[in-house]
């Protein structure tokens, strides 16, 4: 639900152009209102909750396209952007099939996002070496943001 978030912030923060963003907004939640209407009354809460993923992924594709059709080719890579959220997804699949009732589930989970978060800094051109702190940390992000 999140992810759309990233290509929201580009938009506002690097770009500074958000008239678009309410015709995207508007449109993901018109998809869950009708995928609400059509499947709800069979399918429950399952159904709603299917059609609230679905709309979060119109929102999503929608603000990464305005994002890159916007300033973004220079600050927000087509590459690094689906290598991230794909990174973030599968570690949050796979830390939701694991227990949250076990040592072993936590430390799995624990793991697993350790590594996603490596995994999403080594695709962002950042190096655990290079990086000390979580001031560090912001600085060489904005470093990167920047073009340095």
């Amino acid at each position: 639900a999140g992810l759309y978030q990233i290509p929201v912030n580009v938009i506002t923060l690097v770009a500074g152009r958000t008239t678009w963003i309410w015709p995207i907004t508007l449109l993901a939640g018109a998809t869950d209102i009708v995928i609400v209407l059509v499947w709800c009354p069979t399918g429950g809460v399952r159904a709603a909750a299917i059609a609230t993923a679905i709309s979060y992924g119109v929102l999503f594709v929608g603000m990464l396209l305005l994002a890159l059709r916007l300033d973004g080719r220079r600050h927000f890579g087509f590459r690094p952007a689906v290598l991230s959220c794909t990174a973030c997804l599968a570690a949050g699949y796979a830390c939701s099939l694991l227990s949250d009732r076990t040592v072993v589930g936590v430390a799995g989970r624990v793991a697993l996002l350790a590594v996603a978060s490596w995994g999403v800094g080594r695709v962002n051109g950042m190096h655990i070496r290079r990086v000390h702190s979580p001031r560090a940390m912001v600085a060489a992000g904005l470093a990167r943001l920047r073009g340095s």
